[in-house]
C-alpha cells in the first residue's frame, strides 16, 4: 500500500464478546475496527464512524484504559510478576484495574473542588461587599427617578420625532420606490417586449427572405414552365403544321394516285385496244401477204407458163432441126438443174438463218424477262429504300424532337439541383446551429468511413450490416411530442447505433486512421443495459418511451434516452408528479424537471423539429442525388442521342447515294429493254424476210422444176406441129388476160398491204414510243399505310406534347396559386414588418421616457436612503427604549417639538445630579446580579460533582471486589493445580495479608 501498487487499505478488527459497558450495555458483542488507508485512518465502533478520542472515552469507561501498561504484556513481564512480592502484585492489581489512576484522578479533582469553594467564598465576599456599596447609592433613588422619567420621555420624544420623520421619509421613499419598481416592470416589460418585437422583426425579415426566396424560385419555376409550355405549344403547332402538311401530302397523292390510276387504265385501256388493234393488223397484214404471196405465186407461174410458151412458139423459128433444138434444150436442161441446186442451197442457207434469228429470238425474249423482273426487283428495292428514308428522315427529326426536350429538361433540372443546393445549404446551417459543428462533420465522417468499408469488399460487410445509423433515423414520433423528445434527448439523437462494441472499435479505428474531421457518438447495443421500469399508471403522466416508433431490437437504445422520462401537460402537473413518482418530467411545450427538483424551461421559439430538420436534409439530399444521377444519365443520354442523330445524318447519305444507283440501274434497264426490243423488232424483221425468201426460193425452185419438165416434154414434140401452136397461142392469149388481171389483184393487194403495214408501223411506234413508255415512266404513289402510319405517329406525338403540356399547364396552375398565395403571404407578412417595426420603434421610445424617468428617481431615493439611515442611527443611539406611548403616534410632528422643549427645560432643573454615582450604581447591580448567578451555577456544578464521586466511589468499590473475586478465582485454580500435581504448597502469612490489607 505504501507503494502504491494494487492495495487501496487495510484494516485491523477487535470483537469484544459479552463485553460490559456503561455507554452499550444492551451489546454483548461489540466490534472495534481501525481502517488504514493511504491520507488517513478511520475508527469504526459496530461499523459507526468515531474519532480517536471517543473511542479512547469509550475504551476507559469499560475499563480498558489507554493508558494502563498492562494490557499488552511485553517480553519479560511474566518472570516479573512471578517474582513479584505481595505488595507488588496488588500494586499490579490496583495498577490492571486502574484504581490508582482512579485515586490519582480523584485527588486532582478533590483538589480542583477545593480551590473552587475558595474561589465560592471570595465571590460570596464581594458580593456582599457590593450590595454595601450599592446601598449607598440608593440614597440618591428618587432624584434619580424623577431625572430619568423626564430624560425617559425626552428620549421617547425625540426618539418619536425621529421614528416620525423617518415613516414619513419610508413613506416617501417606498412611494418613489414603487413608481420605480413599477417604472423598472414597465422597463422590463418594454425591454422583453422590444426583445420579442427585435425576435419577431427578425423572424419576419428571415421569413421574408426565405418566402422571396421561394418567390422568385416559382417565379422562376413558372417562368420555366411557360417556355416549356411554348416550346410544346411550338412543337405541337409544328407537328399539327406537319400533320397538316402529311395529310395535304396524302391528300395530293390520293389524287395523284386516282390521276396515275386513271392515266394508267386509260393508257391500259389504249394499250389493250391499241395491242388489239395491231393484232389485227397483224393478222390483215399476215393474211395480206399470204395472198401477195399466193398471188405472186401464180402471177409467177403463169408469166413462167407465158414465156414458156412464147419460147416455145419462138424455138419452133429458131431451130431448124430438130437436134439442134433438142441440144439446146438440154444445155437449157443442165442450166435449170445449176439453178435449182444453187436455189436449194440458198434455201438450206435460208432455213439455216431463220433457225438461228429464232433461237436469237428465244433467247432476247428471256433476255427480255430477265431484264422485266430486275427491273422489277429494283423498282422494288427503290420503293424500300425510300421507304427506309423516310423512315430515317422520321427518325432524325424525332431524335431532334427529343434532343430539344433533353435539352430542357437538363436546364430544368440544373436550375432544381441549384435551388436544392441552396435549401440543402440552409439546412445544413440550421442542423450545425442546433447539433453542434462537429456532430454533424462527424455524421458525414461515418458516411465516408462506410463506403471505405463498402469498397473493401465482403470482408467488411458485418461492419456495413452492423450499422443502423443515428438515432434520429430509427425513432418516429407525433409532432405534438417533438420538442419534447429534442428537450429530453437533445445530441443524443445523432448518435450511432451499431450492433456492437467491436463494430464500434472498427469504426473508430479507421475514423482514426484516416484522420477524419467531426466528433462521434456511438452507442453499441451489447453494451447497454436492458432496464425494465415500472410506470405510474397515471392519465397526467405518460411514459415518453410509449409514444414513440421504434424498431424493438433498438429498445435499450431509448430505454437509456428517455426511460426515466414522463410527459405531462403543463408544469405545474409535472411538479405535483414528482413529489409522488421519482422519475424526470418534460412537458410538451419543452419544460423540465428534473428528479432532484431542478426546473428547466423558459420560452421556446417557434421553430423546425430536429427529426423533421434531419428528414429534410435527408430528403433533399437524396433529391440532389437522384436529380445529378437523373442529370447525368441525361447528360449521357444527350451524348448518344447526338451521336445517333449524326449516325441517322450518315445514314440518310448513304440511304440517298443507294437511292442514285438503283434509279440509275433502273434507267440503264429500261434503255437495256428499249434496246432488247429494237433487236426483237430487227430479228422478227429478219425472220420474216428470211421467211418470204423460203417462199421465194422454194416457188422458184418449182417453177425450175416445171420448166424442166416442159423442156422435158417439149424434147418429145416434133418442131412442124401447128395445132400444138395453136393452141399454144390461145393459151398465152388466156395467160396475159390472167396475168393481167392477176397483175390487178396484186396491185390492190400492195397497195392495201402497204397501208396496212403504214398503220401497223404507226401504231407499234406508238404503243412501244409513246403508251407503253408513259406507262414505264408513270411515278408509283406512296402507299397508303406509309401516310397512315405517318400519321398515326404524328398524332401521337400531338397527343403525348397535349398531355405533357395540359400537366404543365395544371403544374403551372398549380405553382401560380402558390405564388399567388405566397404573394399574399408576404404581403401579410410585409404589414406585420411594418406593424412590428412600428411596435419597435414605440417600444424604444417608451424606453427611452422610462430611462430619462428613473434618473431624478433614483436621486431621490438615494437621498430618502441616505436621510432614512441617518435618522436610523440617531434611532439606535438612543439603546433600548420602553414602548412608545400610542398618543405620541397621534400627535403631529410640531405638537411633538412643543412637548419636547417642554421636556427639556424640565431637565435642566436637575443639571446637579451625579451622573456617574447612577452609572457606578447601574453597574454595580448588574455585577451583583451577574455573581450571583454565576455562583448559583458553581453550586450546581459542586453538588454534581460530589453526586458523580459517590457514585465513582460505589463503582470503585464493585469493582475491587470483582477484580479480587477474579484474582481469588484464579488463585485457587493455580493453587488445586499445583496441588494436585504436588509442585507447591499454601502456606499463608499474617504480615502479608495485613500489609495488603
Amino acid at each position: 500500500m505504501n507503494k502504491g501498487i494494487g492495495c487501496k487499505s487495510a484494516f485491523v478488527e477487535i470483537v469484544f464478546d459479552k463485553f460490559n459497558s456503561p455507554i452499550q450495555p444492551d451489546k454483548h458483542e461489540v466490534r472495534v475496527r481501525r481502517k488504514i488507508m493511504r491520507n488517513k485512518d478511520q475508527y469504526l465502533l459496530n461499523g459507526i464512524v468515531i474519532s480517536r478520542k471517543e473511542l479512547a472515552s469509550f475504551l476507559e469507561s469499560a475499563g480498558l484504559s489507554v493508558s494502563s501498561p498492562y494490557y499488552i504484556v511485553k517480553q519479560g513481564r511474566i518472570n516479573q510478576l512471578a517474582t513479584a512480592s505481595p505488595s507488588q502484585l496488588l500494586q499490579v492489581l490496583f495498577d490492571v484495574t486502574e484504581i490508582q489512576l482512579y485515586k490519582e484522578r480523584s485527588a486532582q479533582s478533590l483538589k480542583c473542588l477545593q480551590s473552587t469553594a475558595a474561589d465560592m467564598e471570595q465571590m460570596r465576599a464581594d458580593i456582599e461587599m457590593l450590595k454595601k456599596r450599592r446601598e449607598m447609592l440608593s440614597k440618591e433613588k428618587n432624584l434619580l427617578e424623577k431625572y430619568e422619567a423626564l430624560n425617559k420621555e425626552r428620549r421617547i420624544l425625540e426618539c418619536a420625532i425621529l421614528e416620525k420623520e423617518r415613516s414619513e421619509l419610508i413613506a416617501e421613499n417606498d412611494r418613489v420606490k414603487h413608481g420605480r419598481i413599477a417604472l423598472e416592470e414597465k422597463q422590463q416589460n418594454l425591454k422583453s417586449q422590444r426583445q420579442i418585437a427585435q425576435e419577431n422583426v427578425s423572424d419576419i425579415k428571415k421569413k421574408l427572405h426565405t418566402i422571396a426566396k421561394e418567390l422568385e424560385i416559382e417565379k422562376q419555376r413558372s417562368t420555366e414552365l411557360s417556355k416549356a409550355h411554348n416550346a410544346l405549344e411550338k412543337k405541337s403547332a409544328i407537328l399539327e403544321l406537319k400533320l397538316a402538311d402529311i395529310l395535304e401530302e396524302q391528300k395530293r397523292e390520293k389524287e395523284l394516285r386516282d390521276e396515275v390510276n386513271e392515266t394508267m387504265n386509260k393508257l391500259n385501256s389504249q394499250i389493250e385496244s391499241g395491242e388489239e388493234e395491231l393484232q389485227n393488223i397483224s393478222m390483215q397484214h399476215a393474211l395480206l401477204s399470204k395472198g401477195e404471196a399466193v398471188l405472186n405465186e401464180r402471177l409467177a407461174k403463169l408469166q413462167q407458163r407465158r414465156n414458156e410458151l412464147i419460147d416455145k412458139l419462138s424455138r419452133r423459128t429458131q431451130f431448124s432441126s430438130l437436134n439442134d433444138r433438142n441440144h439446146w434444150i438440154k444445155a437449157e436442161l443442165k442450166t435449170i438443174e445449176e439453178k435449182i441446186r444453187e436455189k436449194k442451197n440458198v434455201l438450206h442457207q435460208t432455213m439455216q438463218k431463220l433457225e438461228q434469228n429464232s433461237t436469237r429470238l428465244q433467247a432476247e425474249k428471256q433476255l427480255l424477262e430477265q431484264h422485266s423482273t430486275w427491273c422489277d426487283e429494283l423498282k422494288l428495292e427503290l420503293d424500300k429504300r425510300k421507304i427506309n428514308l423516310n423512315e430515317m428522315i422520321a427518325g432524325r427529326t424525332h431524335l431532334r424532337t427529343v434532343i430539344t426536350e433533353l435539352l430542357n429538361e437538363e436546364s430544368t433540372l440544373m436550375v432544381d439541383l441549384c435551388s436544392s443546393k441552396e435549401k440543402l445549404s440552409i439546412v445544413n446551417g440550421m442542423l450545425r446551429k442546433r447539433i453542434g459543428k462537429a456532430a454533424q462533420i462527424g455524421c458525414e465522417s461515418v458516411t465516408k468511413v462506410l463506403e471505405m468499408f463498402r469498397s473493401e469488399g465482403i470482408s467488411k460487410q458485418h461492419i456495413i450490416d452492423g450499422y443502423y445509423g443515428l438515432v434520429v433515423d430509427n425513432v418516429d414520433c407525433g409532432d405534438n411530442i417533438s420538442q419534447a423528445l429534442e428537450v429530453t434527448a437533445g445530441g443524443q439523437l445523432f448518435y450511432h447505433i451499431v450492433e456492437s462494441d467491436h463494430i464500434s472499435s472498427q469504426l473508430l479505428q479507421k475514423f482514426n486512421e484516416r484522420n477524419m474531421p467531426g466528433e462521434l457518438h456511438i452507442m453499441p447495443l451489447n453494451r447497454l443495459a436492458s432496464r425494465t421500469r415500472q410506470y405510474p399508471d397515471d392519465e397526467d403522466c405518460t411514459p415518453l418511451i410509449t409514444m414513440l416508433r421504434y424498431d424493438p431490437r433498438f429498445e435499450r437504445v431509448f430505454q437509456h434516452i428517455c426511460g426515466k422520462t414522463l410527459v405531462c401537460d403543463d408544469l405545474e402537473t409535472a411538479t405535483q408528479k414528482l413529489q409522488q413518482y421519482h422519475f424526470e418530467y418534460v412537458t410538451y411545450e419543452g419544460d423540465q424537471v428534473r428528479s432532484n427538483g431542478l426546473m428547466k424551461g423558459g420560452h421556446h421559439k417557434q421553430r423546425v423539429p430536429l427529426s423533421q430538420l434531419h428528414r429534410d436534409r435527408i430528403n433533399i439530399s437524396e433529391k440532389i442525388i437522384s436529380m445529378e444521377s437523373r442529370l447525368s444519365s441525361v447528360s449521357a443520354m444527350l451524348a448518344d442521342k447526338k451521336k445517333d442523330i449524326d449516325n441517322c445524318e450518315q445514314e440518310i447519305l448513304h440511304l440517298e447515294m443507294e437511292i442514285v444507283k438503283p434509279r440509275q440501274q433502273i434507267e440503264a434497264a429500261r434503255m437495256k429493254k428499249q434496246t432488247i426490243l429494237e433487236k426483237l423488232q430487227d430479228i422478227k424483221h429478219q425472220i420474216t424476210n428470211d421467211e418470204r425468201m423460203i417462199k421465194e426460193c422454194r416457188v422458184n425452185i418449182e417453177l425450175s422444176d416445171r420448166r424442166k419438165e416442159c423442156l422435158t416434154e417439149e424434147m418429145q414434140l416434133d418442131l412442124a406441129q401447128e395445132e400444138s401452136s395453136l393452141c399454144d397461142e390461145k393459151e398465152i392469149q388466156q395467160l396475159d388476160e390472167d396475168i393481167r388481171e392477176l397483175g390487178q389483184q396484186i396491185h390492190d393487194i400492195f397497195s392495201e398491204r402497204i397501208q396496212v403495214e403504214l398503220r401497223q408501223s404507226k401504231l407499234d411506234n406508238l404503243l412501244r414510243a409513246n403508251l407503253i413508255r408513259q406507262r414505264d415512266e408513270l411515278r408509283k404513289p406512296v402507299e397508303e399505310s406509309l401516310f397512315a402510319k405517318r400519321i398515326e405517329k404524328c398524332r401521337q406525338e400531338i397527343d403525348t406534347l397535349n398531355t405533357k403540356s395540359l400537366a404543365i399547364t395544371e403544374k403551372k396552375q398549380k405553382m401560380e396559386e402558390i405564388a399567388t398565395f405566397k404573394a399574399e403571404e408576404k404581403k401579410k407578412i410585409v404589414q406585420r414588418l411594418k406593424a412590428s417595426v412600428e411596435e419597435l420603434k414605440n417600444v424604444e421610445e417608451q424606453l427611452k421616457q422610462n430611462e430619462q424617468a428613473l434618473v431624478p428617481q433614483a436621486t431621490d431615493m438615494m437621498s430618502f436612503e441616505e436621510r432614512i439611515q441617518q435618522t436610523t442611527d440617531m434611532i439606535a443611539c438612543f439603546g433600548v427604549l420602553p414602548a412608545i406611548n400610542q398618543e405620541y403616534y397621534n400627535l403631529s410632528l410640531p405638537d411633538l417639538m412643543k412637548r419636547l422643549e417642554s421636556t427639556n427645560n424640565s431637565l435642566k432643573r436637575f443639571g446637579q445630579i451625579n451622573q456617574k454615582a447612577m452609572e457606578e450604581l447601574a453597574k454595580l447591580s448588574a455585577n451583583i446580579a451577574h455573581d450571583e448567578m454565576c455562583l448559583e451555577k458553581l453550586y450546581a456544578v459542586k453538588e454534581e460533582l460530589e453526586s458523580t464521586f459517590c457514585q465513582l466511589d460505589r463503582h470503585q468499590a464493585s469493582f475491587i471486589e470483582s477484580s479480587f473475586t477474579k484474582v481469588n478465582h484464579n488463585f485457587i485454580t493455580v493453587r488445586l493445580n499445583l496441588q494436585a500435581r504436588d509442585l507447591a504448597t499454601l502456606v499463608p502469612r499474617a504480615d502479608t495479608l495485613t500489609a495488603g490489607k
